[in-house]
């Protein structure tokens, strides 16, 4: 009877202790299960909150980049795709090479300083369509404006009068541009002028020479082709190949220098229309340009005939 009763308080006894070590062991995992949680929630959270700052600065840097006045090479945002559609070349929005050396030709085109930057200045510009014009340039434009305006006048009252009024009227006029005697376009030129000025507001296209795109010597070869006259392809070449002369009459090819960094003497040409006024290519595409101004007549040459 004392070893059965010894037996059971063993078994009880052993019991007691089992279920208390199982307590003992479900309270350890449960802790540990709740520090590995703690410190998965921690890391979580502090994984969440790094993203979202990276997030943050991201976009920050990409709206200051979108939003930038001043762009170069190596730029990538929506004002360099501006800029690329104003210089009419393809808008990808990336600054690349291309998009660098059409810059700096569209500010040596326009009296601008050819850094390939894209500032202030630059950005007006391109948004007035590539006019760069002092007071005294306007001044010089108002001039010569009027002065047309008289001459077509006169030209009128004259043709109205009498046929040798008319022939009078017609002489040419020599005047002073740039310290070079120039010739004023009689009204009934017609051909070479007629051509260029036809092509007014034609894109710029480096290597174009046709209507849908001109370099400056693709367009002075498309007007000269236009009335059967052969010439070299580049300016240089058609400087070369062309008689100077110090008083140009419209249809000559009037040459500048230093426009851009190049290899050649003569960087940009054009065609001169008469009244010290000039048709060319440039990188905003064809306009017209005064010989007078300030910029034009730093960079001028001289006047070339071909006919």
């Amino acid at each position: 009877m004392f070893k059965a009763n010894m037996k059971q308080l063993i078994v009880r006894t052993s019991v007691v202790v089992g279920l208390a070590g199982a307590a003992s062991v479900a309270t350890s995992q449960s802790a540990d299960a709740s520090v590995d949680m703690n410190k998965v929630n921690a890391a979580e959270k502090n994984q969440n909150q790094a993203q979202s700052e990276t997030t943050s600065e991201s976009n920050t840097a990409s709206q200051e980049q979108s939003t930038s006045t001043t762009v170069r090479f190596g730029d990538r945002n929506e004002t360099v795709r501006e800029v690329q559609a104003k210089l009419g070349i393809p808008a990808d929005g990336i600054f690349g090479p291309q998009t660098e050396k059409e810059v700096r030709e569209f500010q040596a085109n326009n009296g601008l300083a050819a850094d390939g930057i894209v500032g202030p200045a630059t950005k007006k510009a391109l948004d007035n369509g590539g006019q760069v014009a002092s007071a005294s340039e306007e001044s010089t434009t108002s001039n010569e404006t009027a002065s047309s305006e008289s001459t077509a006048s006169v030209s009128t009252a004259s043709t109205s009068e009498s046929d040798s009024s008319s022939n009078e009227v017609n002489e040419e006029v020599s005047t002073s541009v740039a310290g070079t005697s120039v010739t004023s376009a009689p009204s009934n030129s017609g051909g070479l002028v007629g051509v260029a000025q036809s092509q007014i507001g034609a894109p710029y296209v480096w290597g174009g020479t046709t209507p849908s795109g001109f370099d400056c010597s693709g367009f002075i070869n498309y007007v000269y082709n236009s009335q059967g006259i052969s010439i070299p392809r580049t300016a240089q070449a058609i400087y070369d190949a062309s008689a100077k002369t110090s008083d140009p009459s419209p249809g000559d090819v009037v040459f500048f220098t230093g426009t851009y960094n190049s290899g050649s003497y003569i960087t940009h040409a054009g065609i001169y229309v008469g009244n010290g006024q000039f048709v060319h290519a440039g990188s905003s595409g064809v306009q017209t340009a005064s010989l007078s101004s300030s910029y034009w007549s730093s960079h001028y040459v001289g006047a070339g005939s071909l006919r």
